[in-house]
């Protein structure tokens, strides 16, 4: 199976390399109202963007989508949650490629940020329309541009990491930027499974803070990152501290 996917649109012929995780997701999302109606979850952005792609298709378990909607769906608590705590809060996606959660999540207020690719970017950009409130910005650097500009707003920060566990083996290095630089109080979200299994410590000297077991034996400790809670066997949510 390719990791990755080239698509397009039909209606604009912008196109872009997809992982293919990002495209299950999509899949799973824009057929669960008529696969998965008893989970009484809905996604019209991501039937109308599957319909507008070309070669956004693969074969792909009704267990596999199952799981990635009730992972979706995790996540999407968790995002309501934050916002109902902290109006006026902003919500930041980072790599997210397909995903329409702004459209799912929005009340007509929030402010939301995805962070992707440039080509997975200038493809929603021409795509998914989008209010001034939803911005989609390309990178491929250090956070800490984009993380200051951000943190100076003094607005409380979500970060929303669907797809963490799919480039486990990059997780440390792109988390490490963010414990560096975002704000004291952000919380963060993320799925997570046995590529990438988070933990909280319980070292008298660092009690609560994330762990990630290494494939070597190691264990690599985030002190300014505490477990808030497992809000399903498959998704974590911290507050960098």
């Amino acid at each position: 199976m390719s990791t990755a996917l080239l698509v397009h649109s039909r209606r604009t012929a912008q196109q872009a390399t997809v992982p293919f995780e990002q495209v299950v997701s999509l899949i799973a999302r824009a057929s669960a109202r008529d696969r998965f109606s008893e989970l009484g979850f809905a996604d019209p952005t991501a039937e109308h963007l599957l319909d507008d792609l070309e070669g956004a298709h693969a074969q792909v378990s009704e267990a596999r989508l199952r799981a990635t909607i009730l992972t979706t769906m995790a996540i999407d608590d968790v995002v309501r949650d934050f916002f109902y705590r902290n109006r006026g809060g902003i919500a930041i996606a980072l790599y997210p490629g397909l995903c329409s959660r702004f459209s799912r999540i929005d009340d007509g207020e929030l402010s939301w940020v995805d962070i992707d690719t440039p080509d997975i970017a200038a493809l929603k950009c021409a795509t998914l329309p989008a209010p001034p409130r939803h911005a989609i910005a390309a990178t491929c650097g250090c956070p800490r541009g984009w993380l200051n500009a951000i943190g100076s707003a003094g607005m409380p920060i979500l970060f929303v990491h669907q797809g963490a566990a799919r480039a486990a083996d990059q997780f440390a290095a792109h988390f490490d930027g963010i414990i560096r630089f975002a704000p004291v109080g952000s919380e963060y979200v993320l799925d997570y499974d046995a590529r990438l299994p988070l933990r909280s410590s319980r070292t008298e000297a660092q009690p609560g803070c994330l762990e990630i077991p290494a494939s070597d034996g190691s264990i690599i400790r985030y002190p300014r990152a505490k477990l808030l809670a497992a809000e399903s066997p498959a998704v974590a949510h911290l507050r960098l501290v």
